[in-house]
């Protein structure tokens, strides 16, 4: 198999949102155990990966952006050194931000 690609990969999404209400979404992704080197020779292990987003109404078009990736700080295996020492992808990360959306 090619290096850094897993074999089974699935995502899902549930979501809901109103047009001038309330939104949010949750996220789940599995990204399976796959390969560093092109000798198939040092694995990178499989992971559950949970995200949400909510979109909160505030004033006139404004809506208070609230998201977070990485929710349950899963252990995402990026890369492996020949020393064996294994890289991290990006930990929990939260974001805040203000949208205007026009009518």
């Amino acid at each position: 198999r090619p290096a850094q690609i897993a074999r089974h990969n699935a995502s899902l999404t549930l979501g809901y949102a109103r047009a001038f209400g309330p939104g949010g979404a949750l996220v789940l992704r599995y990204l399976g155990a796959r390969f560093e080197d092109d000798l198939n020779s040092q694995r990178l292990d499989d992971a559950l990966i949970v995200g949400a987003s909510a979109l909160v109404p505030v004033y006139r078009g404004f809506k208070l952006e609230l998201r977070a990736e990485n929710l349950l700080d899963a252990r995402v295996e990026a890369a492996v050194s020949g020393a064996g020492v294994v890289e991290r992808a990006t930990p929990r990360t939260l974001w805040a931000g203000l949208r205007f959306e026009f009518f």
